[in-house]
């Protein structure tokens, strides 16, 4: 297929697919940061450039940092108990959250 006066092949079309959601997901996972007010808590302000912006940066480091931490702190491996207790958190604070708007 041609588009825009280039050959578009499958392998475009699987590529450019999984880089949309690949896309989302990173969107998604954005969203849940904002849930719990991270990005508050760290002094991110939303629309702020955290890769060129060197004050920016340092916030997002900060935030970075702090989730190194909070994951080494997990166990090794998580039991089926732990991810349901996690679980339940979670959808509590979706809701809450949902109520609250």
């Amino acid at each position: 297929m041609i588009q825009n006066g280039a050959l578009i092949t499958k392998t475009d079309k699987v590529k450019s697919s999984d880089r949309k959601a690949r896309t989302r997901t990173l969107i998604q996972l954005g969203s849940l940061l904002n849930l719990v007010d991270l990005p508050e808590i760290f002094g991110i302000i939303e629309g702020e450039d955290l890769q060129l912006d060197s004050i920016a940066h340092n916030k997002a480091a900060t935030l970075l940092g702090f989730l190194v931490e909070a994951t080494a702190a997990l166990p090794p491996t998580l039991i089926e108990a732990q991810i349901n207790h996690l679980k339940k958190i979670g959808i509590r604070h979706m809701k809450t959250r949902a109520y609250q708007k």
